[in-house]
Order: C-alpha cells, then sequence, then structure tokens
C-alpha cells in the first residue's frame, strides 16, 4: 500500500501546488512543511494558519493525519490565515462600499477593512488586504505598493495615508503618513499626483465596472443547481488557441488547450515569464452558450481582458481577438 498521497496545495497566489505527502502526516506538521518551502509566506507563527478541503469551509483539525481526515488522491488542500487570525473585517454585501476611478470611470468594491490600496509584492499578510491592486493601472507605478488603507469603525469610514514619500491627499487636503482622515460619500481622493478616486457608500450607477456587464456571467459558485451554464462540462470540439502577441521569449508561437485546461507558468512557452503566476487563469467551455470562458485564479500580477483589470475568482467571456493580458509583459489572443 502506497504510504504517500498526490495532493494539490493552493497556498494564496501559488494555486494548484503539486505535492506528494505522507498520509500519517498530521495537518500541523503539514503547514509546518509548507511554511518552510514557501518564502514569501510568514513563518514566525505556523498557528496562524489553517487547511481546508477546498469547497468545505470548515477546517481540517490539526492533530488529524491526512488519513484521519479522509484526504483523497488530487484533493486540493487551501492554506490560509484561521478565523480568529484574519486581519481583515468582511463585510456584508449590504455593506460593501466602492472606489471610481475618475480617469475611466472603472468600479473597484470594497469587501472588507482594512482594503488596502498599492501594489502587490511578496508579502502574504499584505497581499491578503490589497483590495485595489493598481498594478496594471495606466498610472499604477506611481503608486506605493503601500499607499493607503480604507478601514471601517464604529460605522464610520476612513481614509489613512500609509506611504511615506508619496502623498494622499482628500479633497484637496494632504493626509499626513500614519495619519487618517474621515470619508464621506462622494469624497474625492489622490494618490501620488495623477490617480483619482471618489468614494461612494452605494455602488454609482451608469458607470464602468472592473469589466462591462454584458462580458460578465456570476461567479460559479451562485450559479443555481438548475442553470443553463455548465462550465467545463463538454471538451471543445478544438483545442483553445491562443497567439502570444507579447512575452519574453515566445512572441509568435501558439498554445494549443484542450479545455478544460489551466494556463500559467507552468506551461513550458511562458516558462520565463517570470510576472506570471504559475497558475494563472483558468479556461472553460460551455456547450450551451457555446462560449469559452476564463477566471483569475488569484495570480499575484492580475489579469486584463481588452485592458480592463478582472476581478480575481470571477468568469468572464473570452472572445475572439481580444487582447489577454497575464501579468504586466504577457499579452495573447484567442485565434477563431
Amino acid at each position: 500500500m502506497d504510504e504517500y498521497l498526490e495532493v494539490r496545495l493552493d497556498i494564496f497566489e501559488h494555486l494548484a501546488e503539486p505535492a506528494r505527502v505522507r498520509k500519517t502526516l498530521k495537518i500541523a506538521e503539514l503547514i509546518d512543511e509548507i511554511l518552510k518551502e514557501f518564502s514569501d509566506v510568514p513563518s514566525e507563527s505556523p498557528q496562524r494558519y489553517e487547511l481546508y478541503l477546498k469547497g468545505n469551509k470548515k477546517p481540517i483539525s490539526r492533530n488529524s493525519t491526512l488519513a484521519q481526515a479522509d484526504i483523497q488522491p488530487q484533493d486540493e488542500l487551501v492554506l490560509t490565515y484561521s478565523h480568529q487570525d484574519d486581519p481583515r473585517e468582511i463585510f456584508a454585501e449590504s455593506k460593501r462600499v466602492y472606489l471610481r476611478d475618475e480617469e475611466d470611470g472603472r468600479i473597484y468594491t470594497l469587501e472588507w477593512s482594512p482594503a488596502l490600496i498599492g501594489r502587490p509584492n511578496k508579502n502574504a499578510e499584505q497581499d491578503i488586504l490589497m483590495a485595489v491592486n493598481l498594478q496594471q493601472h495606466p498610472h499604477g507605478m506611481t503608486v506605493s505598493r503601500r499607499h493607503a488603507q480604507i478601514t471601517l469603525e464604529n460605522g464610520h469610514f476612513f481614509l489613512q495615508a500609509l506611504a511615506e514619500n508619496n502623498p494622499t491627499v482628500l479633497n484637496k487636503r494632504v493626509i499626513p503618513p500614519g495619519s487618517r482622515a474621515e470619508l464621506q460619500d462622494n469624497d474625492s481622493f489622490f494618490l501620488g499626483k495623477r490617480l483619482q478616486m471618489t468614494f461612494f457608500t452605494h455602488k454609482p450607477t451608469g458607470q464602468q465596472s472592473a469589466v462591462s456587464e454584458s462580458a460578465s456571467i456570476p461567479r460559479p459558485a451562485m450559479l443555481s443547481p438548475d442553470s443553463q451554464t455548465v462550465l467545463g462540462e463538454s471538451p471543445l470540439e478544438i483545442p483553445l488557441r491562443l497567439l502570444i502577441e507579447k512575452s519574453h521569449t515566445s512572441l509568435g508561437q501558439v498554445i494549443d488547450l484542450p479545455l478544460p485546461a489551466r494556463l500559467g507558468r507552468s506551461h513550458p512557452m511562458l516558462i520565463n515569464d517570470k510576472e506570471v503566476s504559475r497558475q494563472h487563469v483558468e479556461f472553460h467551455y460551455d456547450p450551451a452558450q457555446g462560449q469559452v470562458y476564463l477566471r483569475d485564479l488569484g495570480s499575484r500580477n492580475g489579469t486584463s481582458l481588452n485592458g480592463v483589470r478582472l476581478t480575481p475568482e470571477t468568469t468572464y467571456m473570452l472572445p475572439v481577438d481580444v487582447p489577454l493580458q497575464l501579468g504586466p509583459h504577457v499579452v495573447l489572443k484567442r485565434l477563431a
């Protein structure tokens, strides 16, 4: 009998990492091993983390072995902060607030507090707070990685400046670094000198969301059991063909993907594109609609479709001949 299990691990932006693990290993020991392996995850407090079976909201007991927890081959295990140690306060849907980019009308939904605004780095604790990722914004490089954050306290929202040498300006007044000012509905603020946002307590109407409404469908988890949209049940008659229009080494080549499939730096043609996550995006085919769909798998540097940043873990239609950008440098196009 094989003493090991082949499983997959989701460790923040490291998705579907293959691992061969002893069945007799305790979950607490597995967490320790993961923290040793992934240097970008803070390891000084292993008790801060829990492992979940993907799709299950209850953490696996730390004292159980993989065999006792009935973990099966190819199960996907998710490492995240324990509920009591999660630094975020998650908002109910009715309590969410919004930011609108005044240059292109894009709307960002803030679903937790503190809601960090900036650009990602290799710090898992910072990235879990990231609510507005400006890495791909035309003026994104003028914004600090930890530029500002919005917090909720006693029913009031506050804008706090975090960057030491890059201003945060609310209603034409500079907020000193480390200080904060209360936000009111329709308040406008600048991050640096060029990027302007407006704060709303209710979703603005008639503006551009992260993608156009016609290009998005509900999150798969929200689909009703009798929904006509079933992703990935039937293969595409021919593979999905993606032309590499921009890349460090594979310019002009074509990637053929039998669907469903994941794509990222683990693919041989993208292996030298270090800004692309190992498992960056996922593609599905919906036979009822005759459409190909994609979703960003929580990648570190994000995914854009036709120049518009996609919300992670949300499903979007993938049209033919529309630029699909993975991270800052890789651009693909779906071929007919």
